[in-house]
C-alpha cells in the first residue's frame, strides 16, 4: 500500500493504525502542495453485489454526515471520500497533536487537569449530540490533544463504520453484524447494539476515571448492583466523584441524559473547595448600545462600496457590481463578510443562489453555447444547471453513484453529456433534464470529455490509460486506444476537429488523428499531466503538469515556453474564445489569468474560496468570454465577470 495513490491525488506516506474495519494511513496530497492528510480506508465486509450496493449508499450518507461534524473546530475537516477496487476511503484532516492515552497510560492527572478535559470534550460533544450523532468510540486515544492550541480534538467516529457492520439479508433489508465500540468504554446498552446519546457521556465518565487514577475501566471492580468502584474517601472531590458516579450509572436512565447536564454541573463546583477548577470569568466590558454600533457598521459599509466604485471607474471605466462567493455549505450571513475580504482587484463575482448543504465538493463545470446556462458536478454524483444571468438553480441531475469528473455540452446547446468515477457516461437533454442514455464501456473511472465541433463524436478518458470514441447521435462505441503510460486525465479536439490530444499520468502528451485513432506525436518532457488544452486557432496546444508549471507547444510538439507562478500544481486550464487569455486554477487556491503572447500573468484571484476550501478545481470561460467560473472542493462556485481590458 506505501507509495500508492489513491484516486489520482493521494500518495501513501506509511500506516497509522490497522483495526478490524480497515487500516489508517498517512498521505500527501500531491493537488495540495503535497499537504498532509489522514486516509482510511473501509473493507465493506463482503463481495456480494447486493451487500456492496448497499454499503456503498450507506458510505456517501454516512460521509456527509462526518462531513457535518467536520463543521466544528474540535472535530476533523473530511476533505474527500471516494470508492476504489471495491472500498471506501475517506480523507480527513490530519490533527497535529498527541492522543491522552500517551499520556494517561504513564501518570496521572490532576483533577483540575481532568476537568479541562470534560470541559473541552462536552462543548464538542454537544454539538455532535445536535447533528444526531452518537460517537460511540470515545476512548483515550480518540481524544487528540492538539499541538497548536491545546485543544481535545475528538477523533474516529464509529458513525461510519457502520458501512462494514450492516450487512445485506436475503430480503434486502439490514442488520447489524458486529458492535461498535471498545469494551470497558462501553456502556451495557451499547453492548447489546443499542446506543443512546448518553452512552458517550458513560465512555467520556470512564475515560476522565482512568485519568485520574491510571486504572484502565476493565480493571476496574463493581458492585452488586453493577456500578462500578473506582475512588476511595480523600482520592477525589466529593463534587468531582458525583458527577463522575453519575457519568459511568450502568443504567442508562440514572446516567446524565445530555452533555449540557454535565457541563451544567462541572460549571458550578464550589469554589472553595481549592482542588476544584473554576473556569475564569471574563472582565465584565462596558456595553455599547446597538444603535450606536448598526450606525457605525453602515457608515464603514457605505463609505467601503463608495471607494469600491471609485477604484473600479479608475481602472475599467466601468462600475462593479458587489462581488458574492455562492453556492456554500455556510450559511448566507457568511457570503458578504468573506466576499469583501476576498474582493480581487481585477475581477467581480455575482451572486448564484445558495443550495442546501451537503458535501458538494465541485469537480467541473461547462457553458452551454449560448453562454445563458452552465451547469456543475460536484463529488456527491450531483449535477446542477444553474442560470448564469438571474443565478439562480433551474434543475438537479442525478443518477450517477459516483463523483462527477467531467462535463461537457454539445455544440447545438442539446445535449449535456457527463462522465463520473461510477465508471459510466451519460447523456441528458441539456433543457429537460431528462436522461437519454447510459454509455458503459470499461469499468474505470473516468476522468475528461471533450465533444467534436460538428457534435458527432465524444471522447472519454479515463483511468488505467483508456480513451474511448464513441459517436454521440448513435451512441455507439467506435474506437478504443490504449498503450498510455498512465491514467488519462485530460483530453481536448482541435478546432477544426482532426486532431486529439491527450494527458496522463505518466508524464506523456499525444497527439493522434481523430478520425483513425493512428498516433501522431508523443511529447515528453513533463511529469504527470493533469490539464490540456488547444487555442481557437489550432496552433497551440496548453499542458499543466505535477512539476507545477504550464508548457504551450506547437501542434508538432515543439515546446513554445513555460509558464511558472502557481506554487502548487494547475488542475484545470481554460483558453478564452479570443485566444488571447489563459485560466489556470492550483491547489495554491488561486485562479491565474495569462498573457498567451507573452506568457505574463497579468491577474491573479485570491482570497476569494469560501469557508475551508484549499483548492479549486476546474476554470472555464463562458462563449463571450466575458465570465469566468471558477469551482472549489467545498462546494464553492464563484462567477467572475472580467473587465473589458481581459
Amino acid at each position: 500500500m506505501l507509495g500508492t495513490i489513491l484516486d489520482r491525488r493521494y500518495k501513501i506516506i506509511s500506516q497509522l493504525g490497522r483495526g478490524y474495519y480497515g487500516e489508517t494511513y498517512l498521505a500527501e496530497d500531491i493537488r495540495r502542495m503535497g499537504r498532509q492528510c489522514v486516509v482510511k480506508r473501509l473493507h465493506p465486509g463482503s463481495n456480494d453485489p447486493d451487500t456492496l450496493r448497499e454499503a456503498k449508499r450507506l458510505f456517501d450518507s454516512e460521509a456527509k454526515t462526518l462531513e457535518k461534524l467536520g463543521r466544528h473546530d474540535q472535530s476533523p475537516d473530511l476533505l474527500d471520500y471516494f470508492a476504489e477496487n471495491r472500498e471506501f476511503y475517506l480523507v480527513q484532516e490530519l490533527v497535529e497533536g498527541y492522543p491522552l492515552s500517551t499520556v494517561i497510560s504513564t501518570q496521572r492527572l490532576s483533577e483540575p487537569e481532568v476537568i479541562n478535559i470534560l470541559l473541552d470534550v462536552l462543548e464538542v460533544l454537544t454539538f455532535v449530540h445536535q447533528c444526531q450523532v452518537i460517537h460511540r468510540d470515545i476512548k483515550p486515544s480518540n481524544l487528540m490533544r492538539r499541538d497548536k492550541d491545546g485543544k481535545i480534538v475528538l477523533i474516529d467516529f464509529g458513525v461510519i463504520k457502520q458501512v462494514h457492520t450492516q450487512i445485506v439479508n436475503g430480503q434486502g433489508q439490514t442488520a447489524f453484524s458486529r458492535v461498535i465500540g471498545t469494551p470497558g468504554y462501553m456502556p451495557n446498552e451499547q453492548a447489546r447494539g443499542k446506543p443512546r446519546f448518553n452512552s458517550d457521556i458513560y465512555a467520556l465518565g470512564m475515560t476522565a476515571i482512568e485519568a485520574l487514577t491510571g486504572v484502565p475501566p476493565n480493571q476496574l471492580q463493581e458492585n452488586p448492583d453493577g456500578e462500578v468502584i473506582w475512588h476511595e474517601p480523600g482520592q477525589v472531590s466529593p463534587q468531582l466523584a458525583k458527577i463522575l458516579d453519575k457519568m459511568v450509572r450502568s443504567h442508562f436512565k440514572e446516567r446524565y441524559q445530555s452533555a449540557d447536564e454535565v457541563l451544567y454541573d462541572l460549571r458550578n463546583l464550589r469554589p472553595n473547595d481549592a482542588r476544584i477548577y473554576v473556569p475564569p470569568t471574563r472582565r465584565r466590558r462596558r456595553r455599547v448600545k446597538p444603535k450606536i454600533i448598526l450606525l457605525a457598521i453602515g457608515a464603514i459599509l457605505l463609505l467601503g462600496l463608495l471607494l469600491t466604485q471609485v477604484f473600479g471607474y479608475v481602472l475599467y471605466e466601468v462600475f462593479p457590481s458587489q462581488p458574492i462567493p455562492v453556492i456554500n455549505s455556510l450559511p448566507s450571513s457568511r457570503f458578504l463578510q468573506r466576499s469583501l475580504l476576498g474582493l480581487s482587484r481585477n475581477l467581480h463575482a455575482i451572486a448564484i443562489e445558495p443550495v442546501k448543504p451537503n458535501f458538494a465538493n465541485f469537480n467541473s463545470v461547462a457553458f452551454s453555447p449560448d453562454g445563458q446556462t452552465f451547469a456543475s458536478g460536484s463529488g456527491d454524483g450531483i449535477i446542477k444547471l444553474w442560470n448564469l444571468s438571474t443565478g439562480k438553480l433551474i434543475t438537479t441531475l442525478t443518477g450517477h453513484s459516483g463523483h462527477i469528473h467531467s462535463l461537457a455540452i454539445s455544440p447545438d446547446g442539446q445535449t449535456l453529456v457527463s462522465g463520473s468515477g461510477d465508471g459510466t457516461i451519460k447523456l441528458w437533454n441539456l433543457h429537460t433534464g431528462k436522461l437519454l442514455a447510459t454509455l458503459t464501456g470499461h469499468s474505470t473511472h473516468i476522468n475528461s470529455l471533450a465533444i467534436s465541433p460538428d457534435g458527432q463524436t465524444c471522447v472519454s478518458g479515463r483511468n488505467g490509460g483508456i480513451i474511448e470514441l464513441w459517436n454521440l447521435p448513435t451512441r455507439t462505441l467506435l474506437l478504443t486506444l490504449t498503450g498510455h503510460s498512465g491514467d488519462v486525465n485530460s483530453v481536448a479536439i482541435s478546432p477544426d476537429g482532426q486532431t486529439l490530444v491527450s494527458g496522463n499520468d505518466g508524464g506523456t502528451i499525444e497527439l493522434w488523428n481523430l478520425h483513425t485513432g493512428t498516433l501522431l506525436h508523443t511529447l515528453t518532457g513533463a511529469s504527470s499531466v493533469f490539464a490540456v488544452a488547444i487555442t481557437p486557432d489550432g496552433q497551440t496546444l496548453i499542458s499543466s503538469n505535477g512539476a507545477r508549471t504550464i508548457k504551450l507547444w506547437n501542434l508538432e510538439g515543439k515546446l513554445i515556453r513555460t509558464l511558472t507562478g502557481h506554487s502548487s500544481v494547475a488542475t484545470s486550464v481554460a483558453i478564452s474564445p479570443n485566444g488571447k487569455t489563459l485560466a489556470s486554477d492550483s491547489g495554491d487556491q488561486t485562479v491565474k489569468l495569462w498573457n498567451l503572447g507573452t506568457g505574463e500573468a497579468f491577474f491573479t484571484l485570491t482570497g476569494y474560496i469560501v469557508g475551508d476550501a484549499e483548492y479549486v478545481n476546474s476554470v472555464t470561460f463562458s462563449p463571450d468570454g466575458q465570465t469566468l467560473v471558477s469551482v472549489t472542493g467545498n462546494g464553492t462556485i464563484n462567477v467572475w465577470h472580467l473587465p473589458a481590458s481581459a
